[in-house]
């Protein structure tokens, strides 16, 4: 599972801290409309937010709509009313900590505006003040998040919290990262893009006493592996550390810079040499469970793996390095937002070669035979994918289930698991945006591009600078500028609130659109 982390991120070269066409349509409807920026107070919007597909890979009809239901792009809702701070709880009934952020004024040789992030509990209080640049959640075993680690700037100390707003510690680095709900790695500071290996100097920081139970030590890296399970890199050689029982279990091989220990894989890729070498794959034990004899290797992913036998040249194997059929020059594995919104897990795979494209599940089944159509699996997508048929007509295909949706004529473009659009807009620059929820067509302001946010929205960003981004639900434009998906933190709960902003107010609102906390966009603190 590849982990992101929310802010700014400092990337060491190798490792990486993880963290549709469109002009204004004619008004459908008669009367006056308010304006995409208008923000006068009125109910909430209406209709559902959220789709469920199904288990099966039954495909779904999806009618044209008739033209009534086609809603204008200036036919923009009302703000909804705002009575103050509501309660937000995460789906499993647990603590959490919601970020907000709000901008700061601060002098480093000159005066400029950042970002900073204060958080909100379950009852919509700010417990945690805005003074944070960026932050990370950390899982338990379950994946569930438990921890908050937190830093004000690259100079201050790393603070770790647990989620109802309590400072279990100050570290003694100005980063930290997550090794699970009882211990922080630690890293020195200085790092940059050009540093090595042989520059990082990890520690492993336990909270329960304060104290190093891994001093730091130059050219040590401890990369967590899941919560609870490191891989520990030493100038000499790797071993696997599983720190609830302390047990060190040396293996061959360096574990690659990429590798990611997703559910139920059976190994990780490794490299025959530090810095480069063939690739094979070390299981848990401290075997090869796969000879190196690759180019390159991607993770496991369910049953599979993507390995390159040659340069320009990919396959998917499973865990006994047996090679799926089929002659591919490109094979891509298809990612979700998993978690608390920190890390993507694999959910498919699109493969690509002289014979056409095909899709695949996390188990080799074929969700899409070869050649049937052109596929698109964007990584923005959200496990949502885009079948076009030689026909003229397309469906949206949600993985992992491969559930199919027929789309409208025209709409050929998915943007998320619950919308689509219109891959390129037409002679006049017009492009639609449909919900498979309402079965609407939603005409967009200017040539835009729209992208999926969660499952309730579509952003829609004009070519064009004087034109505004729309934020469109399953209803149609909504006043809102931006909304950013807060996943639940539960790993099987769907987004059930959003970071939002209008051009007077920033915030949180549900999937329904309805502020669940917010305060003005004009605020400016000092640092």
């Amino acid at each position: 599972m590849r982990r992101r982390t929310l802010g700014p991120a400092l990337a060491i070269g190798l490792s990486a801290l993880l963290l549709a066409g469109c002009v204004p349509g004619p008004d459908r409807n008669s009367g006056p409309t308010p304006q995409p920026t208008s923000e006068k107070p009125g109910a909430r919007p209406s209709g559902p937010a959220t789709i469920s597909p199904g288990t099966s890979s039954s495909t779904t009809a999806a009618s044209s709509p008739p033209s009534s239901t086609t809603v204008g792009a200036y036919d923009v809702q009302p703000l909804p009313d705002y009575s103050g701070p509501q309660p937000l709880p995460a789906s499993d009934g647990k603590p959490m900590l919601w970020p907000v952020s709000t901008a700061v004024s601060m002098y480093s040789g000159y005066q400029q505006l950042v970002t900073r992030s204060g958080f909100l509990d379950v009852t919509g209080a700010l417990v945690i003040p805005q003074r944070y640049e960026f932050y990370q959640y950390c899982p338990d075993e379950t994946g569930r998040a438990v921890l908050l680690i937190a830093n004000r700037d690259s100079k201050a100390r790393a603070e770790v919290f647990d989620l109802t707003g309590k400072r279990l510690a100050t570290l003694p680095t100005a980063r930290g990262d997550c090794a699970g709900p009882s211990y922080v790695i630690t890293t020195n500071d200085g790092l940059d893009e050009a540093s090595t290996r042989d520059d990082v100097k990890n520690g492993l920081f336990e909270l329960a006493t304060g104290t190093m139970l891994i001093s730091p030590k130059k050219g040590r890296q401890l990369t967590s592996l899941r919560p609870g399970l490191l891989n520990v890199t030493e100038r000499t050689g790797e071993y696997f550390l599983d720190l609830n029982t302390g047990r060190k279990v040396p293996h061959p091989g360096w574990i690659t810079s990429s590798a990611e220990l997703n559910a139920g894989s059976p190994g990780l890729p490794a490299s025959t040499a530090r810095d480069g070498g063939k690739v094979g794959f070390v299981d848990l034990s401290g075997h090869w469970l796969i000879e190196p004899t690759f180019a390159d290797a991607g993770s496991f992913g369910g049953d599979l793996a993507i390995v390159q036998p040659r340069e320009g040249s990919s396959v998917l194997i499973d865990a006994k390095g047996q090679p799926l059929p089929g002659d591919w020059t490109e094979i891509d594995a298809v990612t979700r937002t998993a978690g608390d919104g920190t890390a993507y897990e694999p959910v498919g795979y699109l493969a690509s070669g002289p014979a056409g494209q095909a899709l695949w599940d996390l188990h080799g089944n074929a969700v899409v035979a070869l050649g049937t159509g052109a596929i698109d699996c964007s990584w923005e997508k959200e496990g949502a994918c885009s079948l076009r048929l030689a026909d003229g007509s397309a469906q949206l295909i949600s993985l992992p289930d491969g559930t199919r949706t027929n789309l409208p004529a025209g709409i050929n473009d998915a943007l998320s698991r619950s919308f689509a659009g219109t891959a390129q807009s037409d002679p006049d620059g017009r492009g639609t945006v449909y919900s498979l929820v309402s079965q609407k067509l939603i005409e967009t302001v200017g040539r835009s591009r729209c992208t999926g946010a969660g499952s309730a929205f579509v952003v829609c960003t004009p070519d064009s600078d004087v034109l505004p981004t729309i934020v469109i639900n399953a209803a149609g434009p909504t006043s809102f500028s931006s909304v950013t998906p807060l996943s639940d933190p539960a790993p099987s709960g769907d987004v059930g609130y959003y970071q939002a902003t209008t051009s007077n107010f920033v915030g949180i609102i549900d999937a329904s659109g309805a502020w669940r906390y917010r305060q003005s966009s004009h605020t400016r603190l000092d640092d």
